[in-house]
C-alpha cells in the first residue's frame, strides 16, 4: 500500500503541504519505443475499492504537436458481440469513472515538441461506486452503482423470438489517455488495469435479502387431505470464492401443518441443482432471453428426518452440504447492460413416490463473492482508507 509520501501532487495551485511541486518532467528523447504510454508505479497486481493507481504519462511527439488539452481517466468497459446469421458490430459502452485533467499551460506555446520525452504524474483513486447518473435505468437495483467484476466470456444464449445466438461478453477495466487540440482528438492510448473490487458482504445482500418459501398439499387419496408441507430457507447462500471450504451448508426449515391428526409425511430424498442465470440487456433493443446454465446436481437418501411438534404443526431442520467448483466460477455481478446471477434449486421428495408432483421446490438465491463471506475485505488500514478518499477532493474531477 501506499504511504502518504509516495503519492504524486494533484493537478490545482490551492495544493495541501506536501503537494507543492506540480510541474512535469522534460528530457531528451530521440528514439521512444511509444509516442505515448502509461508508466505506473510499484504497486499491487490488482488493485481494489481505495487503490490509488499511481504514475505517469509518458508523451514523445514525432512532430510539434500543439495541444490544448489532456485527459487522463479510469474506465469501465462493457461490450458484447451477437451472433446470429451475421456478426453484429460489437456494442460498447464506455464509462468515465473518474477523469483527470493534465495541466498544459506550462507548456512553451502550449506545444509538445518533437524529440523530448515529457512525464505527467497522475494520481487516480478507486471509488467505492461507479458515478452517479451511470445507470439510465429508473429505480436500479444498489448492484447497479457497485463496481463489477472483470468478465470475458462466450455465451450460448436465445432472442426472445427463439433464434439461437452467440454472445460475448466483456466487462474490463482500464486507463485512457487522450490528446486534445480543442474538440479533436489527436492521440490516444488505453492500458488494461486488473481490478477485483471486494465490497463488505453488507452490500451485496440488499437486493438478495429475503426469505424463501415453498408449499405442497398431501392427499391420500383425491378425496382426502392429510395436510400441507411447506419449505422454507433464508437467503441469499453465500459462498465466497476466495474462502478454502469447498462446502456450503443450507439449512431447510420443514413444516407440516396436518389435517386433524395425520403424521408428517416420509422425507425420501433430497436434491438440489445449482444454476447460473446471464443476462444481456442492450441499450435499445429488446433484451436477449437469460441463459440458464446447470452448474451441478447432487441426490441425497434421507434415512431419518426427526419432526417435533409444536403450535399445532411438525418441524424439522435439514442440513444440505452445498458444492461447488469454485475455480470454474467468477462472483455474482449486475450492470445496465449485463447480468451474473446464481440460485440453488431444491427439491425434496415426499412420500413412498418420487414423482415431481410430489416433489416441494424451492428457488434460493446464490450469491457468489471474489472475498470471504466471514469477514470484510482488508483492503486498507482504516487510516490509508480515510487518507486515500479525502485525497480525491484534491483532483481535478469531470
Amino acid at each position: 500500500m501506499v504511504t502518504p509520501f509516495e503519492q504524486p501532487p494533484p493537478y490545482e495551485d490551492n495544493s495541501p503541504p506536501g503537494y507543492e511541486s506540480t510541474q512535469f518532467s522534460v528530457r531528451v528523447n530521440d528514439n521512444p519505443d511509444e509516442e505515448v504510454q502509461f508508466m505506473l508505479s510499484e504497486g499491487p497486481e490488482t488493485y481494489t475499492l481505495g487503490d490509488l493507481i499511481l504514475g505517469k504519462l509518458v508523451v514523445c511527439p514525432v512532430n510539434d504537436t500543439a495541444v490544448s488539452s489532456i485527459h487522463v481517466s479510469f474506465n469501465l468497459i462493457e461490450s458484447y458481440t451477437a451472433l446470429s446469421n451475421r456478426i453484429s458490430p460489437r456494442t460498447s459502452r464506455k464509462i468515465s469513472i473518474t477523469e483527470n485533467i493534465v495541466p498544459v499551460d506550462a507548456l512553451e506555446e502550449r506545444t509538445l515538441k518533437a524529440g523530448f520525452e515529457y512525464s505527467f504524474p497522475f494520481s487516480i483513486l478507486v471509488p467505492y461506486t461507479l458515478p452517479m447518473g451511470t445507470c439510465q435505468k429508473t429505480n436500479h437495483p444498489d448492484t447497479h452503482s457497485m463496481l463489477p467484476p472483470i468478465v470475458d466470456t462466450s455465451l450460448e444464449v436465445a432472442y426472445q423470438g427463439g433464434a439461437p445466438s452467440n454472445i460475448m461478453a466483456k466487462l474490463s477495466y482500464g486507463l485512457t489517455a487522450v490528446i486534445r487540440r480543442g474538440e479533436r482528438s489527436l492521440k490516444q492510448h488505453f492500458k488494461h488495469i486488473k481490478l477485483v473490487p471486494n465490497y463488505p458482504i453488507e452490500e451485496y445482500l440488499g437486493s438478495y435479502r429475503r426469505t424463501c418459501c415453498s408449499r405442497m398439499n398431501i392427499k391420500r387419496d383425491p378425496f382426502h387431505m392429510l395436510g400441507e408441507i411447506s419449505a422454507q430457507s433464508n437467503s441469499p447462500v453465500v459462498i465466497g470464492l476466495a474462502d478454502d471450504d469447498h462446502v456450503k451448508d443450507l439449512v431447510l426449515h420443514l413444516r407440516f401443518l396436518p389435517n386433524r391428526t395425520a403424521d408428517p409425511p416420509a422425507v425420501r430424498r433430497i436434491s438440489y441443482k445449482a444454476i447460473c442465470s446471464l443476462t444481456i440487456t442492450p441499450p435499445s433493443c429488446t433484451p436477449f432471453q437469460p441463459l440458464i446454465e446447470d452448474l451441478s446436481v447432487h441426490n441425497f437418501d434421507i434415512n431419518d428426518v426427526k419432526w417435533t411438534y409444536q403450535e399445532s404443526a411438525y418441524h424439522s431442520n435439514v442440513r444440505i452440504p452445498i458444492s461447488l467448483d469454485k475455480q470454474m466460477l467468477s462472483p455474482s455481478f449486475a450492470t445496465c447492460l449485463v447480468s451474473r446471477e446464481y440460485y440453488i434449486v431444491v427439491e425434496i421428495h415426499v412420500g413412498q413416490k418420487t414423482s415431481s408432483t410430489r416433489n416441494v421446490r424451492l428457488c434460493i438465491p446464490l450469491l457468489l463473492i471474489p472475498n470471504k463471506p466471514e469477514s470484510l475485505p482488508n483492503m486498507v488500514s482504516p487510516y490509508e482508507r480515510e487518507l486515500n478518499f479525502h485525497t480525491q477532493k484534491y483532483c481535478t474531477i469531470v
